[in-house]
């Protein structure tokens, strides 16, 4: 998450949304001279926390990126069980709680696992914000983001997506309807509120 007092914004960061690439912009874009303007101990944090936790968020413009959430969780998935970063931190479990990307769609629901901020679902973390765009939209999602937070770069923006996975295409992982259900089941609120279709 990103409080930007001088620029009056809030960027929600919301996993595997492009987060560490709008991040990144943000830092090599403006000058920082209030550390507490970047909050890092709650990178993943939802608005609704962050609103009950700083009383001037509620004005200032809000933002952050959803994803397919049948795309997110592949990239979770392969993410998440196998880069040494998060698997030294918090994430050491999850290759062994679960054999495969199929155990893990369908049994994670009803693990600890649904629970970790992680793979909650996109709405979670966004709700009441002022806009939402779409990692699969990236580039003219953020474009609309710098207009209404007055960033100059607009014209010139070509952002890369940092630290993507090197995988098939989603629909490829997923090899029955149960799986695909049960994605369609825990992230419904993504799903009816953004319009994403398998």
């Amino acid at each position: 998450m990103i409080i930007h007092n001088r620029d009056r914004y809030v960027f929600v960061a919301v996993p595997k949304t492009a987060t560490t690439t709008i991040h990144n912009y943000f830092r090599q874009s403006i000058v920082v001279n209030d550390r507490d303007e970047w909050l890092q101990k709650k990178y993943h944090y939802p608005l609704s926390s962050i609103l009950k936790e700083n009383k001037y968020a509620s004005k200032f413009f809000k933002f952050g990126f959803s994803r397919n959430p049948w795309d997110r969780m592949v990239s979770s998935w392969i993410d998440f069980s196998t880069s040494e970063g998060h698997l030294k931190v918090w994430s050491q479990d999850l290759p062994k709680d679960f054999s495969s990307f199929e155990d893990f769609i369908l049994n994670f629901p009803n693990t600890h696992w649904s629970e970790e901020l992680h793979f909650l679902p996109s709405y979670a973390y966004l709700e009441g914000a002022d806009f939402v765009g779409k990692y699969e939209n990236l580039n003219e999602d953020f474009k609309e983001v710098l207009s209404n937070i007055n960033h100059a770069e607009i014209d010139i923006l070509n952002l890369p997506k940092e630290r993507k996975t090197d995988r098939k295409g989603y629909r490829s992982y997923y090899t029955n309807q149960k799986m695909i259900d049960a994605v369609a089941d825990f992230f419904h609120d993504d799903i009816e509120q953004y319009g994403y279709e398998f």
